[in-house]
Parts: structure tokens; sequence; C-alpha cells
């Protein structure tokens, strides 16, 4: 296994010893005495994590679902931001129900419950142009 460079020493060619570091604002830059230049650049992110849980329920026969949801996070289409979702759709008692909040703000953003049979022109159901 080869033996790491210490900091004073090149990382390229392992003889070079460092000659000056000059500061930046997106890091170092470190000369060393072999004539090689290394560059040390820091980045920096932010990396968010969003989830959502969805449930389906069927009898013994094939078919639809008698009742299924949605809970957690989803993409607003019409804000491109991310949002809390509530739904269910309950066809054992004929019952949709959906709540879209805001989770920065807490505003409901969207509220729809309605029996299911009048639940019409929303999602695949919308008519086509």
């Amino acid at each position: 296994m080869p033996a790491e460079a210490t900091p004073e020493t090149c990382p390229s060619c392992k003889v070079g010893a460092l000659v000056t570091t000059d500061a930046r604002p997106d890091g170092h830059v470190k000369h060393f005495s072999c004539g090689h230049t290394h560059y040390d650049i820091r980045l920096e992110g932010t990396l968010a994590f969003c989830a959502s849980l969805g449930f389906k329920a069927r009898g013994h026969g094939s078919g639809k679902p008698y009742i299924e949801g949605k809970a957690g996070d989803d993409l607003h289409r019409k804000t491109g931001r991310w949002m809390q979702l509530h739904r269910i759709i309950d066809r054992a008692r004929n019952w949709y129900a959906e709540v879209v909040t805001d989770p920065e703000t807490g505003k409901i953003v969207h509220r729809c419950e309605e029996p299911l049979t009048e639940h019409r022109g929303h999602g695949s159901a919308k008519r086509q142009h």
C-alpha cells in the first residue's frame, strides 16, 4: 500500500515540498517546489428529503380498491413547490377528500371534500382538448 502524502509534500509526486498556500474565496491554491500546483476547493450544498406513504385496500376479488389514500410530501404543479398532501378515496362510502397544505405557512392551498360520484374533471378524469 503506497504511503500517504503528508500535508507538506506534493500529493502528485510525493517529493516536492509545500512552498506557499494562497487563500481564495473558494478554497486554497498550494504551490510545491516540484512545480506542481494543487487546488483545495470547497463545495457546499443543501439536500432535502421528501417522503410520502400511499395505501390501497382490496377485497377478495380483483378490481378497484374499496379505499386508497396518500399522505406526505407532494410536488404542487401550479407553484412548483413541495406541499403536504392528505388524500382519501373511499369507494365503499362514496367519499373523496383531499387537503393540500403549504408546510412553511400552514395555509391550506387546496381542499376538496365531496361524494366520489361528483368528483369529476380532476387528474386523469379531465377532458382532453
